[in-house]
């Protein structure tokens, strides 16, 4: 099954919903039904290329973050996500990680690097 045109930055699994999300080089986020294999919803996430994913399970949120610090929170709590917002993230560049702890209310922190 092919996702994503070029290389796929990361998956996160939902068993509730039946289906995947998963973002790539294309610079998309999309839907994937678990039973079907098939891709059931799509978004276009700008012009700059995804970094990584995040599954807030307790808030049945997807975070997604891009190489330039900008954030995008999507709810998943119905079958097609729904966009809530899309923030920058000052003096973050080159973001390469995404790291969760739900225990804490759905704390996030990202990990960055400086490439000169």
């Amino acid at each position: 099954m092919k996702l994503h045109k070029g290389r796929v930055i990361g998956i996160v699994v939902d068993k509730e919903q039946g289906q995947f999300y998963s973002v790539g080089n294309d610079k998309r986020l999309k839907v994937t039904s678990l039973s079907h294999q098939k891709t059931t919803a799509e978004f276009s996430l700008g012009n700059n290329l995804m970094s990584c994913i995040g599954h807030d399970i307790k808030h049945k949120r997807l975070i997604i973050l891009n190489e330039v610090g900008e954030l995008y929170l999507f709810s998943i709590i119905n079958k097609t996500p729904a966009f809530i917002k899309q923030l920058s993230l000052e003096n973050v560049k080159r973001i390469r990680n995404l790291s969760m702890d739900i225990e804490h209310d759905g704390f996030f922190a990202c990990t960055s690097y400086n490439h000169n």
